[in-house]
């Protein structure tokens, strides 16, 4: 497993543990779920841009989310934040700051659209594992 270590401004860490809170699931949770939606969408459209996230990143006093993700994964973040010209942290700051914003529109049925695509991802990733292997 690799590690993806984001850091939060106060602002986004309060909204995030808000949320956490109110569905009594973990930060770290929420941020696995996220950065799974994240690339299933890049999966499917490869050459996309993400105008409409918002990534700014303000300094002071940052909290740091640590996330465990497949290393075949974070690689794939990686390569995306390259593509994207903006670090990994930039790309999950701006997916959670768009799940929170989506959790306040939808309520719990956002993680209906999240969950989802880490599946397909899993899948994908296993397809791929295997590949490799024979």
């Amino acid at each position: 497993m690799g590690m993806v270590q984001v850091y939060l401004d106060d602002e986004l860490n309060d909204n995030l543990e808000k949320v956490s809170d109110e569905l009594n699931v973990s930060k770290t949770v929420i941020g696995a779920i996220t950065i799974y939606s994240l690339l299933s969408y890049y999966e499917a459209k490869s050459s996309f841009a993400l105008l409409d996230i918002d990534c700014r990143i303000t300094r002071g006093n940052e909290k740091k989310l640590k996330i465990d993700v497949p290393d075949n994964l974070k690689g794939l973040l990686k390569k995306m934040a390259n593509e994207q010209a903006r670090s990994m942290n930039q790309l999950v700051v701006g997916a959670l700051r768009s799940f929170i914003k989506e959790y306040n529109k939808f309520g719990y049925r956002v993680f209906a659209n999240l969950v989802a695509p880490k599946d397909q991802i899993i899948s994908f990733t296993s397809s791929k594992t295997r590949k490799s292997f024979l």
